[in-house]
């Protein structure tokens, strides 16, 4: 599969739009173009809008996306080590452990190396590190409160156990 057919893949035996979704393209303002109706594309639309907020919301602190991510999985404790972070975000552990050296070099972090194991980094947040990513949670909780006003509770928690069941099916994703 090319990475462009990756856009266009449907499952033809299971229809993942109603007749009424599927009549409401038609509906549209004929200037505008129909957009695909495959999960590829709206998969990567709104990644492209989450990463937009996510960015506006903390760059002007001085962050990018993926060290908010590393810092938020920290926070929640999600992962402590390197390794652990690189397994729960999609980032290899070479750019997580960079990533992590630039936030110590701030002062966000502290990491110390395994006793048990040398390989192993330990990452901890530090008292103003926790402060930042509570505030910077805050921040892109709103930013994204202002995407999702338009489902309601339920459609809300549909479309998280929709991603989740696709994200859960990717083979070695923990």
């Amino acid at each position: 599969m090319t990475e462009t057919s990756y856009l266009c893949v449907s499952n033809a035996d299971t229809p993942y739009m109603s007749q009424a979704d599927q009549a409401q393209p038609e509906a549209q303002d004929a200037r505008r173009p129909q957009r695909p109706q495959t999960v590829g594309y709206w998969t990567l639309l709104l990644s492209g809008i989450v990463f937009g907020y996510v960015r506006r919301a903390v760059s002007p602190h001085g962050f990018s996306p993926i060290q908010f991510l590393i810092l938020a999985v920290c926070y929640r404790g999600e992962a402590n080590t390197v390794s652990g972070i690189a397994r729960v975000l999609p980032f290899d552990a070479s750019a997580v452990s960079r990533r992590v050296e630039e936030m110590r070099a701030k002062g966000l972090v502290e990491t110390r190396r395994s006793r048990e194991d040398r390989r192993v980094v330990h990452v901890e947040l530090t008292e103003e590190g926790q402060t930042l990513v509570r505030q910077l949670l805050e921040e892109v909780r709103v930013e994204a409160s202002k995407h999702t006003a338009v489902l309601t509770n339920r459609e809300e928690k549909r479309l998280i156990s929709l991603m989740r069941k696709v994200v859960e099916s990717v083979e070695g994703w923990q």
